[in-house]
């Protein structure tokens, strides 16, 4: 997981300066106004309004943020629309599972805090101006009163450019983060048909369980960054856990499909050497589509490795072509299990067909049998014939 607190670190302290500098020039503007005879009343208002509305915003940016949202056939990242069931099914079916990869989190925040780092720049500059006036020694305040209108005004449009951007930047980084997820994909039809069918799960899932939930009042909420919101109990009831903990069920079950489909939908033929580890003692080894490839330990596995990423190594290309039918069929496979769960699930509980037990246990059972299968598929491929060719090419390699 990404520690998203180490790229927060620099807009923390930008912020807790501007918070500084805001008192600061407070304090001032209220020292300098005391002096003087004529009545200032209007202008300490207005500058404290300012300075109101500007503690609110930028204790905003303290948070990371990425509160991604599922509302009524539309779905939000940090309260800006990302798309709808009604502008485009397929960007609405695909947008969780593409916004979920780390790289998009990390780029999404990074983005946002360049963003908030601008503005507070400019609110620096904007408190520098005023401070400059302040401490002029032949201070008018009519020279203060226009500035008023100007730094409020100044503010305003800091902060409003700053969400507009956002709001750009929400539509076109997920847009395209989601396009080029579904461009990616080995096999978009069947992964589209698997998205249908846990979208289904999700309405059933926040119409029985979330939406109880979200209705109580003993419940905080912690979301994910550019992820699923948690609910935490604050008060012991047990209907409340029940219900949590048949959400939390189906959020596991979602993530586990999640890291199947990638892991199906990449192209095959991937090889990697893995170092030896010394601190555990564990030996180095080969890794063909995250399955190892054990070879004997007299082998040169740099040379074998050599030997698999070779273009004209001819066996390696019928593998390939054997991992994406097998890819296929676990696909498939993993479609049907779905289709058939979402089915017994909608079935049994418009009946009131399962106990309360049966219920709890839905999703996880769903898990394991969805892993047993993924796993019957994960096996060695054409391993041997792989490694009596290779070992063939090798000088160890003895007939």
């Amino acid at each position: 997981m990404y520690n998203f607190e180490n790229i927060m670190c620099n807009k923390f302290e930008e912020i807790k300066k501007t918070e500084c500098r805001v008192k600061k020039t407070r304090d001032l503007l209220y020292s300098v106004l005391k002096s003087q005879t004529q009545n200032t009343k209007q202008i300490f208002f207005d500058f404290s309004q300012c300075f109101t509305i500007i503690e609110q915003e930028i204790n905003k940016m303290y948070n990371i943020n990425g509160k991604l949202e599922f509302k009524h056939k539309e779905i939000l990242l940090d309260d800006k629309h990302v798309t709808s069931l009604l502008y485009s099914n397929k960007f609405y079916y695909f947008c969780e599972y593409s916004l979920n990869s780390s790289q998009f989190k990390e780029l999404y925040i990074n983005k946002k805090n360049d963003y908030d780092l601008y503005t507070l720049g400019d609110i620096n500059r904007e408190l520098d101006s005023l401070t400059h006036i302040l401490t002029q020694s032949n201070l008018q305040m009519d020279k203060l009163r226009s500035y008023s209108f100007v730094f409020v005004e100044n503010v305003q449009t800091y902060f409003q450019r700053n969400k507009t951007k956002i709001k750009d930047m929400v539509q076109t980084t997920c847009q395209s983060q989601i396009d080029n997820t579904i461009r990616r994909l080995m096999f978009f039809s069947d992964t589209r048909v698997i998205m249908k069918q846990l979208y289904k799960f999700r309405i059933m899932i926040n119409s029985l369980h979330e939406s109880i939930i979200k209705n109580s009042f003993c419940v905080k909420y912690e979301h994910e960054v550019v992820g699923p919101t948690h609910y935490i109990q604050m008060l012991r009831s047990d209907n409340l856990q029940y219900h949590i903990t048949i959400y939390e069920n189906y959020l596991h079950f979602v993530k586990q499909v999640y890291s199947i489909l990638d892991y199906l939908n990449k192209p095959t033929g991937e090889i990697i050497l893995v170092p030896h580890d010394v601190s555990s003692g564990v030996d180095s080894e080969l890794l063909l589509d995250s399955v190892v490839f054990d070879i004997d330990k007299s082998y040169n596995k740099e040379e074998v490795l050599k030997i698999l990423k070779d273009s004209d190594f001819e066996k390696m290309g019928l593998y390939k072509q054997m991992k994406h039918y097998s890819n296929k069929q676990c696909l498939l496979r993993l479609k049907m299990i779905i289709s058939e769960a979402v089915c017994e699930y909608e079935e049994k509980f418009t009946l009131q067909d399962l106990t309360k037990e049966e219920i709890i246990n839905f999703f996880p059972n769903l898990s394991k049998k969805v892993e047993k299968m993924f796993q019957e598929f994960k096996q060695p491929i054409y391993h041997d014939l792989l490694k009596e060719e290779v070992l063939m090419k090798t000088k160890e390699y003895y007939i």
